[in-house]
């Protein structure tokens, strides 16, 4: 991808990565998460991809790593090249830390690329938390030199057995002994203390909350917003019409290819935790409001497509959960093996509980009481 001749990529001030080793390298900090709990911001390191063939085989890519093209940002080019991001070491610092460290509060933000690439990056560390291909490491400012430069510390808080081993290739072809001399110190004083790996439990929580802040400020406040200024409720359309929509007008370009829309994105996308002017609904009042809203079109297209016949039958199949045979005997068929495809393939169901699934969460009959009401408003 072609960027502007007059692009300068943000660049660090200060060294700011280390490898496990705890040794300075002079490769990029890409920030992935802030940590308001901590305050700190978490960041990851990412290295030119290399064009000349020879180069390039000689610092392969990683399975650590993914791949992130040049340009591929939202707001502003965050890389010059094709850059490869090692997903599997984790650095933490304090977040007044890292701005006085970096020398800018411009720096390259994982959140600022298109959905897919953002998404990948959490997926890969993700992956490597559940491989154990992972370290964690604490930066901080430790002083300052005779030019009032901070001196930065890092300090090695976990790593795995396939971390170590990524680095071999560093540590095998050093000549210096200085260097390796300090290297060794370094991993030595690393086995003599507990390893916190206990520290990872704090990544995982804040992984989980990163997807999901990802998921909701870019995908389910618009669909929020679409569903409110068309007023899509109002006009009793169903599920399926809402997410036809939502593809349609909302994840209908290339960084979205890969996110599947899901029920459940509707139903959360019916309130906002965010302030709105001209609201003055709380989220759970909103939500009660428009998911009874939703419930009530459900359960009216789903009665306008059974007849008397089949509601008796809908209501024997309930009671005995043998729903499956009933549902693909009548209307929605089709709509279930979708559903299915969905939500459902992965799950060791069996074809029962899975027909009862679909029933009771696409269309909202959760209780057998719903079908007796329906048949005496037939009487």
């Amino acid at each position: 991808m072609m960027v502007p001749k007059t692009f300068a990529p943000y660049m660090p001030k200060n060294v700011i990565t280390f490898n496990i080793y705890e040794q300075p390298i002079g490769i990029h900090p890409v920030v992935v998460w802030y940590n308001g709990d901590e305050d700190m911001y978490y960041y990851v390191k990412a290295r030119t991809k290399k064009d000349n063939i020879a180069v390039s085989n000689k610092n392969p890519k990683f399975n650590s790593e993914i791949l992130i093209p040049a340009g591929a940002t939202l707001k502003n080019y965050l890389f010059k090249k094709d850059s490869y991001l090692d997903c599997s070491q984790i650095f933490k610092i304090d977040k007044d830390q890292f701005l006085e460290a970096y020398g800018s509060d411009k720096f390259p933000k994982a959140w600022e690329l298109p959905f897919n690439y953002s998404m990948d990056i959490l997926n890969k560390i993700e992956e490597n938390l559940k491989s154990n291909h992972i370290s964690l490491m604490e930066i901080s400012v430790d002083g300052y030199d005779k030019n009032d430069n901070p001196i930065i510390k890092p300090e090695l808080l976990y790593a795995s057995q396939s971390s170590w081993e990524q680095e071999s290739n560093w540590y095998n072809n050093l000549i210096d002994k200085d260097q390796k001399r300090m290297a060794d110190k370094s991993k030595d004083a690393y086995y003599k203390k507990n390893k916190q790996i206990n520290e990872l439990n704090i990544v995982e929580s804040a992984l989980k909350e990163t997807k999901d802040s990802l998921v909701q400020y870019r995908i389910l406040d618009h669909i929020y917003q679409f569903i409110q200024d068309y007023k899509l409720l109002d006009k009793e359309l169903t599920m399926v019409e809402i997410k036809k929509e939502v593809e349609k007008n909302i994840i209908n370009d290339a960084q979205f290819n890969n996110f599947k829309l899901k029920d459940a994105h509707i139903w959360a996308s019916l309130a906002t935790p965010w302030e709105q002017p001209g609201n003055n609904l709380t989220f759970e009042q909103e939500y009660k409001i428009n998911s009874s809203k939703l419930k009530n079109n459900q359960l009216k297209y789903f009665f306008k497509h059974v007849t008397n016949e089949q509601l008796v039958a809908l209501k024997e199949a309930y009671k005995q959960n043998k729903l499956y045979d009933w549902v693909l005997a009548g209307h929605f068929n089709q709509e279930y093996h979708h559903y299915f495809e969905q939500c459902l393939e992965n799950l060791n169901w069996s074809s029962n509980e899975c027909a009862a699934e679909f029933i009771k969460y696409r269309y909202c009959i959760d209780d057998i009481s719903i079908i007796d009401n329906e048949i005496k408003n037939r009487i």
